[in-house]
């Protein structure tokens, strides 16, 4: 909600509360048609996982009632082109000459280098690294720790196990996990 020029945070949604955070739990994802009925003007910050989730609520409401943040301790090069609608976590590293497309989460610690393209609804996990010249195509997920190496094409919906490590293309719907990743 914004008062008086400034962004106040309402409250968060997870599948359940969690102990020790001083703003309200307000239901789970799949509680957002209540809770912007109860808050009309609120926007939304898309962090959650669940690709999913975040389609259906991006083809829900209109995309303006979205926002993004970034972090002040991630870097972002200021020649990367990142969506407004785009989280970028704690600690997270992201290149020269990337895009990072709407509704995407590079999760904290997260190092996406030079010349990639991460299309819309894509998942980061912590700690992944996804190495120059990779393309990962929409409603991905890139699992914690998961390695991507240079010259890669991750299709769409597809699931990269915590810890893979993707030495060949990807292809569409295809869940991929070991050193080297097979699908």
């Amino acid at each position: 909600i914004v008062i008086e020029g400034r962004d106040t945070c309402i409250g968060y949604t997870d599948l359940a509360p969690i102990a020790g955070l001083a703003v309200p739990h307000l239901g789970c994802d799949e509680d957002a048609p209540r809770i912007l009925s109860e808050f009309p003007d609120c926007q939304f910050v898309m962090a959650m996982d669940k690709p999913n989730i975040k389609n259906a609520l991006a083809a829900k409401y209109p995309k303006d009632g979205f926002s993004g943040y970034i972090t002040t301790d991630a870097y972002v090069s200021q020649n990367s082109d990142i969506d407004g609608t785009a989280v970028i976590q704690k600690s997270a590293y992201i290149s020269h000459s990337v895009t990072i497309d709407e509704f995407t989460k590079i999760n904290v610690g997260a190092q996406i280098h030079h010349d990639v393209v991460i299309d819309p609804f894509v998942t980061v996990a912590p700690g992944a690294l996804i190495m120059g010249n990779v393309q990962v195509g929409s409603s991905s997920y890139i699992g914690a720790g998961a390695v991507i190496r240079q010259n890669i094409i991750i299709g769409e919906n597809v699931v990269i196990g915590a810890g893979a490590v993707v030495v060949h293309d990807i292809a569409s719907g295809t869940t991929a996990m070991g050193v080297p990743a097979r699908g």
